[in-house]
């Protein structure tokens, strides 16, 4: 197998191994959702507000902040420069180029995950469920 050869296999293992980090990043987002609202028989916003700030609490304790670097855009092929120069009535070429341009990264949280489940858990253990719609919730919150 060639130099270029083996560059390009191991290009496309990074962009692969980029993809699949990615790929589980967004899964797990999307597994806590965005829009989400809590309810319970009889709550109120200042309980739901004081449970949920002293599950965030213990949650932090459990899975405190643990930054890890990750890679968010993988080393690309990074064009090489031929530069051609007329040399006695025929022509000289050269190519330069360091032929990849280097990964870049970023730190992730790896534990966000992980406190926002204690988060909710902590909260249907006391009681809130979680539901769909506002009016879903205004039901709940007024059935005693």
């Amino acid at each position: 197998m060639g130099q270029r050869t083996g560059q390009l296999i191991r290009f496309a293992c990074e962009v692969f191994n980029l993809a699949t980090q990615w790929l589980v990043l967004c899964a797990a987002l999307g597994l806590t959702g965005c829009a989400e609202y809590w309810a319970k028989p009889g709550g109120t916003p200042v309980q739901f507000g004081a449970t949920r700030e002293a599950c965030a609490r213990q949650a932090e304790a459990d899975f405190p902040p643990q930054m890890e670097p990750v890679v968010t855009s993988s080393a690309t092929p990074a064009p090489f420069a031929t530069r051609c120069v007329p040399v006695r009535g025929s022509v000289a070429c050269s190519t330069s180029g360091v032929g990849f341009s280097p990964a870049a990264s970023t730190t992730l949280d790896q534990n966000i995950g992980p406190r926002e489940q204690a988060v909710r858990s902590c909260l249907t253990a006391a009681g809130w469920q979680a539901v769909r719609s506002e009016a879903e919730a205004e039901a709940i919150t007024r059935a005693r």
